[in-house]
């Protein structure tokens, strides 16, 4: 019998070994995966020597950039809410240190008179009272208190000396 062929004459199935016979050469894979590596590596060396000579053409003609670029003022400029402002924290440390060491009224009708922190605590320290408050008595008024106190006494005195 001869060789069986199927109906369009190629060979049965039969007759092949059942796997692929050729197989890549690996020469081949090498070269390919070298000339890949290559071909990078001299695209990469030709880009930076391009990128280099652009940049001494560019110094060359324009001269060496020596300050970054300065960006565009916006369209509209901010607000100026100081315009000096070590002064203003100068005016804001004086009138510290007046709230600190000088004699003023607190509330003149109430009598109260606020005196200098170091005279306070001489007093307190005279009088064997400790320097914190004491948890029976009630809290004094609280700093916004004292100043929407201000913002209403009409008085023109305020703030001089009793």
């Amino acid at each position: 019998m001869s060789d069986p062929k199927d109906i369009r004459g190629n060979e049965s199935p039969e007759s092949e070994p059942g796997y692929e016979r050729r197989d890549m050469d690996p020469g081949a894979v090498a070269m390919l995966g070298a000339g890949l590596v290559l071909g990078l590596g001299f695209i990469t060396l030709t880009t930076a020597l391009l990128y280099q000579c652009l940049s001494i053409r560019t110094q060359r003609e324009e001269g060496a950039i020596l300050a970054p670029i300065q960006p565009r003022e916006p369209m509209f400029p901010p607000p100026q809410l100081q315009t000096d402002p070590s002064a203003d924290l100068a005016r804001l440390r004086r009138h510290e240190d007046a709230m600190l060491n000088e004699y003023r009224w607190i509330d003149r009708k109430a009598g109260i008179v606020a005196i200098p922190v170091d005279r306070a605590m001489e007093l307190l320290i005279q009088r064997g009272e400790p320097l914190v408050g004491r948890p029976e008595r009630p809290p004094g008024p609280t700093w916004v208190e004292m100043m929407q106190r201000r913002a209403l006494d009409t008085t023109p005195n305020r703030g001089n000396s009793p």
